[in-house]
């Protein structure tokens, strides 16, 4: 399997278990990845009343961690400088522009290794969805709970 329907698979797994917890019912056999390339979001799918859906997808991790975790040798310790990402992933992923006429959620996860307390992405995506004009219907944030941060009136 190519990396590409591992990530596929694995966004798959990440929308469902959201579901589940936001407790959105949605018809499961109309979910379909999006083509990015047509600037369709992640996630297309039909609500229950039959009306179109998307769901944008975006990974809080920290790329600095994630890269001493993938070489850590248990032998050498090691001192990482790093610095909070959460925001830049969210700011890019608020900016996106999108090629379809369904409501858009947005769908902030975190995942380990990430560094920053849950809290403080909490507060910083929170503040950047009220400053940042975007077209999102609404922005979650899933981590160890699910959080609304954003439901356009």
């Amino acid at each position: 399997m190519n990396r590409e329907c591992e990530k596929i698979l694995y966004e798959h797994s990440i929308f469902l278990s959201f579901l589940r917890k936001a407790g959105i019912d949605i018809d499961h056999e109309s979910i379909r990845h999006g083509e990015h390339t047509l600037g369709e979001p992640d996630i297309l799918c039909k609500n229950m009343s039959g009306d179109c859906c998307a769901f944008e997808l975006g990974r809080l991790i920290n790329p600095d961690l994630m890269q001493v975790q993938m070489s850590w040798n248990p032998q050498n310790g090691t001192y990482v400088r790093t610095r909070d990402y959460s925001g830049d992933i969210a700011e890019k992923k608020l900016t996106k522009v999108y090629k379809v006429s369904c409501p858009i959620d947005l769908v902030l996860y975190t995942e380990f290794p990430n560094g920053t307390p849950e809290s403080f992405i909490l507060l910083k995506v929170r503040s950047l969805t009220s400053t940042i004009e975007h077209s999102y219907n609404r922005v979650w944030l899933k981590g160890s709970e699910l959080h609304l941060l954003h439901e356009s009136s």
